[in-house]
């Protein structure tokens, strides 16, 4: 029996590589990773095992039994840790242990169907229960190999339920891929019960290892996993070189393969590439007519007989990407800076327009024979041909786009601060071009009649690599290393699905509670902490900021502000004391004004109480009594007069008949009859009126001795008038007198008749 471990080849180059992605990951050694780091390990040297071990099952005549046992025993021994090991992974990855109360019965009873596997083995030598060689020393299964299968089963089965009674918390990604390793394991399973001879189970187990390992540290970068798929490109000489006996199709492995490989490149740019602009749009284009050269290298040899017409159309469609990749190269390489000058637009649509044209020469070919020159009849045309002169200008025209895009870059290059490293991107179009002129000349290597590269692989993996070296060397900006960055940076940010749970977290950053999330408010964390979130595309941002100088810088404006409020309340108060001592300070040289202009009458009023008061005549106390009354009166007046004139300067002439009435009525009880006549509503000066009240009283007091009565009558229509009657006495007016009436410009008119004396006050113009 031969075995095919074309995939268990596969299967070597994953998980190795994968082994040393694992290394270079952070915070890689936390439990569930370490396991993670084992199963990787341990399908390394499984699938290592398994190859050695079916290659001595296979050639029976030439391999030992005693190294046949020993690799047999091997591959079946860490073969079947494997599903115990991937338990306890889950069982890590959802912290079940801590979960459970009897945490060692717990890991003692994970273990014994792996224990009962270990045991068969070590009896198998004695027992021959599980495999054995019969007479003719081909490797056979017995009821133990069964066994084995159940208790890899159980696990899985177990796996499932595990996940889907605990996995809540398990990141959606990573919960994916467990279901997928699951899953794809069961079937590879049930698979390699039903094929024997076809090893595909751990190549299946090692390519979901390998994607499970890519969503370790929450990384979303998958330029892993395109270097990976590079790196196998190795593989696939394997089967054009038939050293795997009994392989696939080579042709249908290797198209799957770099088809594969063409999807994973379209999802790389999309990713990885950074902006929105021409750059990034170009990138695509070309990603995508690599998907479409491989799709056509897959049709050509996969749908159609290789001498068909069909399959000779298709090798013209070849010239669809062969054209237009070097083409959208060179229009993305004048867009890598942002500067796509209206200057070029004209040459690049009339290097659009070359392409076409070239493009429709090799499709009608069958017309012209100008490209490609073939047989009578098409006769073994994809074997029996030769090349035609438009051949050569289509290939001269792919290759001037090549140089114009290395020139292009050269000159990018040199203005950025990578001109030290532009030769890199030189080196893809070197290889790339070497080997096609090989293919294209016959002059590519050959090992057992097949060449071991072919021209649509050379083409893709040139730019690809192009395209890759640009991105390294710093030449385009690209979405690369938000782990590491938050890993080394010092804010307190994380990024989360749409679920609220952590694809990117920084250390310092504080785990969400289920409140927190998708608040459009700031949370105040503590009480210098607020944490802030915002919608992204796909999920939300946190970020914390830290507000302890914001609060030291309000608390200090509080205290300032609450001394700004002592001190404000200082000055108010000194500013009203200060008004209150203004105000006294008018008031006391108010009242002193009054005081002074009253000291005549008070001196009066002395002088006549101390004259009643020595006296006993009645007569004589009485008539002094009536007097002080009077200048009393007057004193009062004046004061009033004053206070008002202090308030207002415009002052009713109403007020000055209330003083000369009041006045004239005491003057009565001395025996001089008084009256006043006069209804009044103008305003003059208050001033003024002052005035005219003095000068009234100092009348009056003048001749009081000899005065009988008084008569004083105002009106202040058409014109202000007061006229005042004295009779006994022949009254005159002083100089000083006349002299302040005409500086306010008052007059007045003195006669005299029968012992009466006439006055008459009036304005000399209206004021």
């Amino acid at each position: 029996m031969i075995y095919n471990v074309y995939f268990d080849v596969f299967a070597v180059v994953i998980s190795l590589f994968s082994i040393v992605l694992a290394f270079t990951k952070k915070g890689f050694w936390k439990r569930q990773n370490f396991i993670l780091f084992v199963l990787l390990v341990a399908t390394f040297w499984a699938s290592l095992l398994d190859i050695l071990s079916s290659i001595g099952n296979s050639y029976i005549v030439v391999w030992s039994y005693e190294l046949r046992d020993v690799l047999n025993y091997g591959y079946l021994a860490v073969q079947n840790i494997m599903p115990y090991l991937f338990c306890l992974y889950i069982v890590f990855l959802i912290d079940l242990d801590k979960k459970t109360k009897r945490n060692r019965l717990f890991h003692i009873g994970l273990a014994i169907p792996y224990t009962i596997d270990v045991v068969l083995l070590i009896l198998n030598p004695f027992l021959r229960e599980v495999f054995y060689y019969d007479a003719n020393r081909v490797y056979t299964h017995d009821w133990g190999m069964t066994v084995l299968y159940v208790n890899a089963l159980l696990y899985m089965v177990f796996n499932y339920y595990l996940m889907m009674r605990y996995g809540k918390e398990v990141r959606l990604v990573k919960k994916a891929t467990v279901y997928i390793f699951l899953t794809s394991s069961l079937l590879a399973v049930v698979f390699q019960i039903i094929f024997p001879t076809i090893l595909l189970q751990l190549c299946i187990e090692a390519i979901c290892l390998s994607g499970i390992l890519f969503t370790v540290e929450n990384e979303n970068d998958i330029l892993h996993s395109i270097l990976l798929y590079f790196f196998l490109l190795v593989l696939c000489f394997f089967a054009e070189v038939d050293i795997i006996p009994d392989a696939f199709p080579y042709r249908m492995i290797s198209s799957l393969y770099f088809l594969g490989l063409g999807v994973l490149l379209v999802i790389y740019f999309s990713e990885r590439i950074a902006g929105r602009g021409n750059l990034k749009r170009w990138l695509m284009v070309c990603a995508w007519l690599i998907v479409v050269f491989l799709f056509l290298r897959t049709v050509k040899y996969e749908a159609f007989s290789e001498a068909s017409g069909c399959a000779r159309y298709t090798w013209y469609l070849y010239y669809l990407p062969m054209l237009y990749i070097p083409l959208c190269t060179f229009y993305a390489t004048l867009s890598i800076d942002g500067d796509d000058k209206r200057a070029l637009r004209i040459p690049r649509y009339i290097m659009g327009v070359i392409t076409t044209f070239l493009l429709v020469l090799v499709l009608t070919n069958d017309l012209h024979q100008k490209v490609f020159c073939f047989a009578p009849g098409f006769a073994n045309w994809d074997r029996n041909y030769t090349y035609g002169l438009m051949y050569f200008v289509i290939i001269g025209w792919i290759y001037l786009l090549y140089a114009f895009t290395i020139r292009v870059m050269f000159k990018k290059s040199r203005l950025s601060a990578i001109k030290k490293r532009w030769w890199v991107i030189v080196i893809p179009f070197v290889m790339g071009i070497t080997m096609q002129l090989l293919i294209t000349f016959g002059k590519m290597p050959r090992i057992n009649g097949q060449m071991i590269v072919e021209f649509p692989e050379t083409v893709c993996f040139m730019i690809a690599l192009f395209w890759e070296c640009c991105i390294r060397i710093g030449l385009i900006p690209s979405n690369k290393g938000y782990g590491e960055l938050l890993n080394v940076s010092s804010l307190a940010m994380q990024i989360t699905d749409k679920k609220g749970n952590a694809i990117y977290k920084s250390i310092t950053a504080a785990s969400l509670l289920p409140s927190q999330r998708e608040s459009e408010e700031p949370i105040k964390l503590d009480e210098n902490t607020e944490l802030y979130c915002e919608r992204i595309p796909g999920g939300y941002t946190y970020w914390q900021n830290d507000i302890s100088e914001l609060n030291e810088i309000n608390t200090k404006l509080e205290e300032i502000h609450s001394l700004l409020e002592e001190e404000t309340d200082l000055i108010r108060l000194e500013n009203e004391l200060k008004e209150r001592q203004v105000s006294i300070e008018q008031r006391t040289k108010l009242y002193d004004l009054i005081t002074e202009k009253t000291l005549t009458q008070s001196t009066k009023i002395a002088a006549l109480a101390t004259e009643a008061l020595d006296t006993g005549d009645a007569k004589v106390r009485n008539k002094n009594a009536a007097i002080i009354c009077f200048l009393g009166a007057y004193m009062k007046r004046y004061a009033n007069l004053t206070l008002l004139a202090e308030n207002d300067k415009q002052m009713n002439l109403a007020e000055l008949g209330m003083a000369i009435t009041e006045s004239l009525r005491y003057l009565g009880h001395a025996g001089i009859l008084g009256d006043y006549v006069g209804r009044v509503s103008k305003k003059i000066p208050a001033k003024s009126i002052i005035l005219l009240y003095e000068v009234l009283e100092q009348l009056l007091e003048d001749y009081l001795g000899g005065l009988q009565a008084v008569s004083v009558k105002m009106e202040d229509e058409p014109k202000f008038a007061l006229k005042m009657t004295l009779e006994g006495v022949q009254a005159i007016l002083c100089e000083d007198v006349s002299r302040k009436l005409e500086n306010n410009r008052f007059y007045a008119n003195v006669s005299h008749e029968d012992g009466i004396s006439y006055i008459r006050f009036g304005l000399i113009e209206e004021v």
